[in-house]
């Protein structure tokens, strides 16, 4: 978070969902701001089960610690559409190198053909 506070917390529990594709949990983070407060937040879900009294990297604006962010699980939010933007860049690709070699093989029958009709 740009000009946020970061520090540790603490998983102290797990929420459970069930999404009909498979679990999903969601780890219930404690950690003490600036000012003493104790913070206790709910990060987006993962389907990795989190360890009850695992660490957690915290990042929090100092005005608004109740919007704080998870970043020891921030893999998963760029990760699926890193990897789908990579596929379909490399398939966009792959389509403009067929269309390019499919264009520049009727060009070249079009030349011979008109190389053919001029000779004549």
């Amino acid at each position: 978070m740009s000009g946020g506070v970061a520090t540790v917390g603490t998983v102290i529990g797990v929420h459970s969902l069930n999404t009909g594709r498979g679990m999903a949990y969601a780890p219930v983070v404690e950690f003490t701001d600036t000012s003493g407060q104790r913070i206790v937040f709910v990060p987006p879900t993962s389907s990795t089960y989190p360890q009850v009294g695992s660490s957690a990297q915290v990042s929090y604006s100092p005005t608004d610690p109740s919007g704080a962010h998870d970043l020891s699980n921030s893999a998963g939010a760029w990760a699926w559409p890193f990897f789908t933007g990579v596929c379909f860049l490399l398939l966009a690709l792959v389509w403009y190198l067929f269309l390019a070699s499919a264009v520049r093989r009727n060009r070249a029958k079009r030349g011979i053909a008109y190389q053919q009709i001029t000779q004549t």
